[in-house]
């Protein structure tokens, strides 16, 4: 009964806690200074991580407060059980709740996680469709690998059936299946969070081991495309697939991809249909409708030439003609070229 009486205060000092730092940055700055002490109450349901979060809402000046012993003890922590909690707090501490990126956070993290501590991201493998008919039978698996061997592994496919909120929901760990792929699912948001607002240490160290981090371009568009991936994994990925390839610093130089993973046929995946468009000049006759095109405009010039051709010719024939059918207009015409030789 005593131990659940202080469960209980425990639990109702932090929610008080909690609520003290909503929309109150001078408390955050009082209680950014005893982070340390909060982070050795997450592996009690304390309701320590509530208050963390809670904490990493503040501005860019509350989080710079961070020391780097936070991050260290964090590092610490993960070597012990991987927790996703404590992997979504780093990658809270690097954004700020307005979205301006903590430029010091993101330097540690990408220092004490993605530097020196590689080994504490999953093993990440594809396998091959089991179909040839049907791509989307091809899977991705997730390992924790320690010395001894694996110590944990799960695929996409065999958690398409639950629900992503639940597979979001850092509380809903019991099973050790899902905490593994929610362990995942951490690590993609702290990758993110690394290289938000074009962070290009964090990028570049992320693009040069996208091979063992299972980052790359086609990597992501493998996650992004398979129909049958939960909703929160293709998420991640693309939020990744954003920060990392698409939101870069203008003029930047990029190496061109030698090869794109297409998921589909492009005959199967494109219609073979002709573009419709509507015609802007419908509405006039179509005697004066202007030409569609150069093939039309000249065909319409050729044939106009050709009437007038035919028409000035007419009317030469008609006048030569009319002149020598009629004998008085040819007297007439030879009196004038006699005046005009005697003048």
């Amino acid at each position: 009964m005593l131990g659940d009486g202080l469960l209980g205060l425990a639990r109702k000092c932090y929610r008080f806690m909690t609520l003290a730092m909503r929309g109150n940055n001078a408390n955050r700055r009082i209680c950014v200074k005893f982070v340390r002490v909060f982070q050795q109450h997450l592996t009690v349901d304390f309701l320590a991580i509530e208050c963390l979060f809670e904490l990493f809402r503040g501005p860019v000046e509350v989080l710079s407060m961070l020391r780097e012993d936070f991050f260290t003890h964090g590092v610490q922590l993960l070597r012990g059980s991987r927790s996703s909690t404590m992997v979504m707090l780093l990658a809270a501490s690097c954004i700020a709740g307005d979205g301006t990126p903590v430029r010091e956070n993101q330097a540690r993290v990408l220092k004490f996680v993605l530097e020196q501590s590689p080994d504490l991201f999953l093993k990440v493998r594809h396998s091959l469709p089991t179909l040839e008919s049907d791509p989307f039978t091809a899977n991705i698996h997730f390992s924790d690998r320690v010395a001894g061997g694996v110590a944990g592994e799960v695929s996409a496919l065999d958690l398409r059936d639950m629900n992503d909120d639940y597979l979001h929901d850092y509380r809903a760990a019991a099973d050790p299946l899902v905490a593994l792929f929610q362990y995942y699912l951490a690590t993609l948001e702290l990758m993110s969070a690394v290289v938000y607002d074009r962070y290009w240490p964090g990028s570049q160290h992320l693009m040069e081991q996208s091979f063992d981090l299972a980052c790359g371009y086609n990597d992501l568009l493998f996650l992004i495309k398979h129909e049958l991936c939960p909703w929160i994994l293709r998420a991640q990925a693309c939020n990744l697939m954003a920060v990392l390839y698409v939101d870069r610093e203008p003029f930047l130089a990029v190496e061109p991809f030698n090869s794109i993973r297409t998921w589909t046929k492009l005959h199967e995946s494109v219609a073979d249909e002709k573009y419709k468009k509507s015609e802007p000049y419908n509405f006039l006759p179509e005697n004066l409708r202007p030409p569609t095109g150069f093939r039309e405009l000249k065909e319409h010039c050729l044939t106009q030439v050709c009437v007038g051709c035919q028409n000035i010719f007419c009317m030469l024939l008609h006048g030569i003609v009319g002149t020598f059918s009629h004998p008085t207009h040819l007297s007439h015409a030879a009196r004038q070229m006699q005046q005009r030789r005697r003048g």
